[in-house]
Order: structure tokens, then C-alpha cells, then sequence
């Protein structure tokens, strides 16, 4: 196993899913415990490092991270020039972490670079766009394309060209409670649904890896 991939035990990779590294640029793979990652998921650290917190769910034909690519434009600080570089076209480190119970549906992209918070919900064919920042809890709705260097706030629920409402900022305690009631059973919907997408893809050898 090439030494930039980190696979927790506990994760459940099926066979198609993608694994690549660079051998140029071996900038780690991290896979966090009981991750479930569908067939043809692609996670590509070419570009720079990937992360997934504990409980992520990848599903089918989601891309995160791209082929490497040489870009001029000035670094931020997600994405910063690597020193071994000409001051001409400059290859650019593009880091994406994703943070704890967080879903990303079938066909979404995640070029990097992008830091996503814990429990949030990437809807089917979503784009998040380089620079982007996601709070945690936050919604994504499918098709959805979250524009470059955005910063969405915990809570929030992004949808068609960029829409967002915002979390009441006033709760009364019923409503704490409530939504405390509500969380656990989310919660607990989430395990018994990682759990199944576990024996769904029980037995696999851990993804098809690639390095180059």
C-alpha cells in the first residue's frame, strides 16, 4: 500500500471506488474510521492533500480533488504555490478536508482546494467551487453550485444559483429541545443507514489505487 493513503480499519472502500496519489507529488490520501466510500467514488490527491473525518459517506461517482493543473493566479491560504516552484507558472497545493458525519450524493465535485465542517449534506450532482468554506450542518441542495471562495455559515442551506437562508439566530427553549430531539434521530437514522451502506459493501479489498 503506497504510503500516502491512510485507511482506517473500520472504513468500508468497495472494489471501484478510486484512490489516487501522485508519486510526484505523494500528498496523502487520509481516510478516517467507519467511512463508507461507494463504487467509482474518486479521491484524487494529486493536486494536494485529502482528508475525510470519521463517518463520512462518498457516494457513487462523486470526484474529489482533480489531475494536477499549473495555475499563475496568486495562492490564498488554502491553496498555497509549492517552494520548489518557478516564479512563472506555479503549481498550487489544493487541500480539502471534510469534516465528521458529512454526506456528499452521487455525482458531486469537489476540486479542492475546500475545507466542509462536520454533518453536512452535499446533494446529488453539487459543485463546490475552490477556496469554498462550509460551516458545519450545512446543506447543500442537488445541482447546486457553490461559487469560488464562498464562506457559508453552520446551519445554512444553499440551493439554485447561490440562495441561502440563514439559521433563526432566536430559539426558545422548546425549540432547543426539539431540535435536540430531532438531531439524535437524525443521528441515529445516519448510523443504522451507515450500517447498512457497510453491508452493501462488506468484503471489498479496499478500492482500486492508483499512483502517477
Amino acid at each position: 500500500m503506497s504510503t500516502s493513503l491512510t485507511i482506517d480499519p473500520t472504513a468500508h472502500i468497495a472494489d471501484k471506488a478510486q484512490l489516487h496519489t501522485s508519486t510526484s507529488a505523494p500528498h496523502p490520501i487520509i481516510i478516517n474510521a467507519l467511512c463508507v466510500i461507494h463504487p467509482f467514488a474518486r479521491l484524487d490527491s494529486s493536486n494536494g492533500p485529502i482528508a475525510l473525518g470519521q463517518r463520512c459517506v462518498i457516494w457513487e461517482k462523486v470526484c474529489i480533488g482533480t489531475p494536477r493543473t499549473l495555475s499563475s493566479r496568486p495562492s490564498s491560504s488554502a491553496e498555497q504555490p509549492r517552494d520548489d516552484e518557478d516564479d512563472g507558472e506555479r503549481e498550487t497545493v489544493r487541500t480539502i478536508t471534510i469534516g465528521d458525519g458529512t454526506i456528499i450524493q452521487a455525482h458531486a465535485q469537489i476540486p479542492g482546494p475546500a475545507t466542509i465542517g462536520a454533518g453536512c449534506n452535499i446533494g446529488i450532482a453539487a459543485e463546490i467551487g475552490p477556496g469554498v468554506v462550509l460551516g458545519e450542518r450545512v446543506t447543500v441542495a442537488s445541482g447546486t453550485r457553490v461559487a469560488e471562495g464562498a464562506v457559508i455559515e453552520k446551519g445554512c442551506t444553499v440551493w439554485g444559483e447561490g440562495q441561502m437562508r440563514k439559521p433563526d439566530l432566536v430559539v426558545t427553549e422548546e425549540a432547543q429541545r426539539d431540535m435536540h430531539d430531532a438531531t439524535r434521530l437524525k443521528e441515529d437514522g445516519e448510523e443504522r443507514h451507515r450500517v447498512l451502506l457497510t453491508q452493501l459493501v462488506k468484503g471489498t479489498s479496499g478500492g482500486t489505487r492508483f499512483t502517477g
